[in-house]
């Protein structure tokens, strides 16, 4: 029975040990087989807008920025520009301030293409007098959300795809003009406001590798953004870049996807590696409060098992099981039956009844017969009578008694 329950806490330990394991992994940031979802310039799939910053790299230099906090103002001459393409998350008050103060301080443009609400977020900031009427998609007669306009910037007409666009609305008809239209909708907006330059596009598509994935020498919106930046940067160089990349989760590659890039062994022993669906979990949870909702139990399940497996061992070490010792087990055996006869002794010594004997039963004992002159007399008579060979600490146990 102990046998068998020794090799359960065993294999409790190492289940816990793996699961920990595989805790700690879905915590690194570099795990195969996830990528960055949605416009982000670290996605290289078809939303991702890997290839937009390459286009942009064409044209100066380019900074992707991870933690707005961590960009710090260095007079980059020419023309800075920053970039948020559809961002899924909201912004903190400390990265909108340390956006701000890099714009003011190294007098920035901005470029914001979102669909949806978080931009609007850095165009408050910033003081910009247009906003973005979130998720009031556009949409064909059909009611697909593919519909076409143009774009009118620095003096040239692109005729373009938008995909689920929403219209741009101007607070201040004084600073701003409207520059893209799609069925008689202002899509896209020109402003100029103390000294800040900036242009909004209710669509994010228009950046994504989805269109910026073909030959970009024939291609309308390499055309159009290379209008859009000369029309902010005038002819002022070097051109610096600063794009948004912190405001996006992660998703988990697709099999086929996963096969594509790692091939067919890596792609399964990849499939089936539970850290990287932690890892997802963990990482798209909305708040950190969902987070600690989600690890407590986890963390609670692993510190009980690891405190059971060590009271385990610390048992193994302090315990006396009388059944594996037969000279043992005849001590027991009488000390019990004696403390059965003895009122006080049944009280005081309670421990007796138990199957295990641990060392502070054992001091007990033998402070209750130094204690107990009669008792101590029986006891010795009964195992002389019983000419029991004794082990060593029986003898130190009726040593001590006997004196």
């Amino acid at each position: 029975m102990r046998k068998a329950s020794k090799t359960i806490n065993t294999i409790l330990f190492l289940f816990t040990l793996l699961i920990a394991l595989t805790l700690f992994a879905s915590f690194e940031k570099n795990i195969a087989g996830i990528s960055t979802s949605g416009a982000s310039p670290l996605n290289s799939f078809w939303d991702g807008s890997s290839k937009f910053i390459e286009f942009l790299a064409s044209r100066g230099v380019v900074h992707i920025v991870k933690d707005w906090s961590s960009v710090r103002y260095s007079n980059f001459g020419g023309c800075t520009t920053l970039v948020f393409i559809s961002p899924e998350k909201s912004f903190e008050n400390s990265e909108l301030l340390s956006i701000a103060n890099l714009v003011s301080k190294s007098k920035a443009s901005v470029i914001v293409l979102d669909e949806d609400g978080y931009g609007n977020q850095v165009l408050e900031k910033l003081g910009i007098p247009a906003r973005i009427e979130a998720f009031k998609y556009i949409l064909s007669a059909n009611y697909s959300g593919i519909v076409y306009g143009y774009v009118n910037v620095n003096k040239k007409m692109f005729y373009i795809a938008f995909a689920y666009v929403s219209p741009v609305t101007i607070l201040d008809k004084a600073s701003c003009h409207p520059i893209a239209f799609v069925y008689n909708n202002t899509v896209g907006v020109e402003c100029y406001k103390n000294g800040l330059k900036a242009v909004v596009i209710g669509d994010g598509s228009i950046a994504t590798n989805t269109v910026f994935g073909f030959q970009q020498q024939q291609n309308v919106y390499v055309s159009l953004f290379n209008s859009i930046i000369d029309s902010i940067c005038e002819n002022k160089s070097p051109k610096t870049f600063f794009v948004d990349a912190s405001k996006y989760g992660e998703r988990l590659l697709s099999l086929s996807e996963l096969v594509n890039v790692y091939g067919v062994p890596k792609a399964i022993a990849i499939l089936i590696n539970p850290a990287r669906y932690l890892h997802i979990i963990f990482n798209n949870v909305s708040n950190q409060i969902g987070a600690q909702i989600v690890l407590a139990p986890l963390i609670a399940a692993l510190a009980y098992v690891v405190a059971r497996f060590r009271g385990f061992v610390h048992e193994e070490k302090r315990l006396y099981p009388y059944s594996e010792s037969k000279l043992f087990s005849d001590t027991v055996d009488v000390l019990r039956k004696m403390c059965l006869e003895d009122a006080i002794c049944s009280k005081k010594l309670q421990c007796l009844v138990k199957s295990r004997i641990s060392r502070k039963c054992v001091k007990d004992v033998v402070k209750y017969f130094e204690e107990n002159f009669e008792s101590r007399k029986r006891l010795l008579q009964f195992l002389a009578y019983k000419n029991l060979k004794l082990s060593s600490l029986e003898l130190e146990l009726i040593r001590r008694t006997s004196s």
